[in-house]
């Protein structure tokens, strides 16, 4: 594994809000691990929107291009760019006609999550911020 990706392994858990365009906000869990892959980072997480009693899971994969910047992929399927500076990662995909960036810091055996998206599901813009411990190593 290209070792742009070292910082950001382990297994994290915390907490998230989101706020949409109409000032909708909800909380939310998230379980999510950073794994090695033989070609980069396998990033899964599962967020628990309790409020609205539903889940969201999802899985990309991060294959680097070079020691800055790697491709994002789902299901085999090349859907964004992303680039990493020390504990800093930054990527965008695009869905569709839907566009989401989303960025990881970390600091303190934490994990600072933000994030967009151009449409939610009820046609929203909308944004959210999640913190995350580290819960285990990676």
């Amino acid at each position: 594994m290209n070792a742009m990706f070292q910082q950001f392994l382990g297994s994290y858990t915390g907490a998230g809000y989101w706020v949409d365009e109409t000032s909708a906000s909800k909380k939310y869990t998230i379980e999510q691990s950073c794994v090695r892959a033989a070609d980069g980072l396998v990033v899964q997480y599962t967020h628990d929107l309790y409020e609205e009693k539903s889940e969201v899971r999802a899985e990309l994969t991060f294959r680097p291009n070079n020691s800055t910047v790697f491709t994002v992929n789902m299901n085999n399927k090349e859907v964004g760019r992303g680039y990493v500076f020390s504990d800093f990662l930054h990527f965008h995909i695009q869905l569709g006609p839907v566009f989401i960036e989303v960025s990881y810091q970390i600091a303190g055996g934490k994990m600072f999550v933000r994030g967009s998206s151009t449409k939610n599901a009820q046609g929203n813009f909308i944004c959210w911020a999640e913190m995350l411990d580290k819960v285990g190593g990676g």
